[in-house]
């Protein structure tokens, strides 16, 4: 904790000295009750955010031509320590040029449900460059093999390329997904790492604002492993009443999947309940499906969640979940 303290200090310090703009965001989750594990009362470990909505710290500074943003948590070093998590830097050299160094979140469309789905996504770790250039088109050159060399030998680790054409029929995008790497020899595990090409993808998407309501489609196809998967996102208001539904469509080696999920919500000004449902194969041979009332509200500048989380499948358990946030 206190090297924690040390780092807000610190960064405190430096936006006085220079013309820069900070925020932060913390966040913990714990549960009230857990019928799965029978437990009352137990609080997650922080976890890296990693952009939303999980346990952790995130620290941003940012200027007019740079930013950085650094992610405190316990996800990947265990233990009871809050530690270093990951690291995202960005430099603008020219007004159509942006450059992106480590943790990295691309993909054509997103849902904003739970933010987890999305049918052509690259890596997380490496170098990106945002190129505009004319109005309307972005383009994203990604290189990410995590934090490794994306070129050894001559062999090019994960790579990717997004493009997105906006008109006023909508936006069109488009997209080349390569992953590649080196990896352990199964056969000889003593030896160097071998180099392996796990496969292309190439997908389209259109995504619109219509009356208020927006939507996203996209078509994705894996040419090696001659898989199809495509999803659809339409999310909107009536009112104090706001919906948003995901569905998303698989088939690879003759076998399909389907998998559906949404969040329906009602703003009361003070608060705002919600009911979460989730099947994640509707074709699957045996049913399961999340199901989760809660409701959001805030305490001063706390953010507040608490939620019944059911899940039924061939056994039954019920989990009380919460999450206190606080972002400035």
């Amino acid at each position: 904790m206190k090297k924690i303290v040390g780092i807000l200090a610190a960064a405190a310090m430096a936006g006085s000295l220079f013309a820069v703009d900070m925020s932060a965001a913390l966040k913990f989750n714990g549960s009230i009750f857990n019928s799965a594990d029978k437990t009352v009362m137990s609080l997650e470990q922080p976890k890296a955010q990693k952009g939303h909505g999980q346990t952790g710290i995130d620290l941003t500074v940012s200027a007019d031509k740079a930013g950085a943003t650094l992610i405190l948590g316990n996800g990947y070093s265990g233990g009871n320590s809050v530690n270093y998590e990951g690291f995202k830097m960005w430099v603008q050299p020219a007004d159509f040029l942006k450059i992106n160094l480590g943790e990295l979140d691309y993909c054509l469309n997103k849902e904003s449900i739970d933010y987890a789905g999305c049918i052509n996504g690259a890596g997380s770790q490496g170098f990106a460059f945002d190129i505009t250039p004319v109005d309307g088109l972005t383009i994203n050159a990604v290189l990410n093999p995590g934090y490794a060399a994306w070129m050894t030998d001559g062999n090019v680790g994960n790579t990717a390329v997004y493009a997105k054409y906006a008109t006023g029929a909508g936006t069109f995008g488009a997209a080349w997904i390569m992953k590649a790497g080196y990896v352990d020899d199964d056969d000889n595990p003593a030896t160097p790492k071998v180099y392996v090409k796990e496969g292309n993808t190439v997908s389209a998407s259109y995504s619109n604002n219509f009356s208020g309501v927006d939507m996203f489609a996209d078509f994705a196809y894996g040419i090696d492993a001659e898989a199809i998967n495509a999803d659809l996102f339409v999310k909107g208001n009536a009112d104090a009443f706001g919906y948003a539904v995901y569905v998303d469509f698989g088939y690879v080696a003759d076998t399909a999947s389907l998998g559906a999920k949404g969040k329906f919500t009602y703003n009361m000004g003070s608060c705002t309940p919600y009911v979460y449902v989730k099947c994640a194969n509707v074709m699957a041979d045996s049913f399961a499906m999340t199901l989760k009332p809660g409701v959001n509200f805030n305490i001063g500048a706390a953010g507040v969640e608490i939620a019944a989380d059911v899940s039924i499948g061939s056994t039954t358990s019920v989990n009380v979940p919460f999450g206190i946030s606080l972002n400035f």
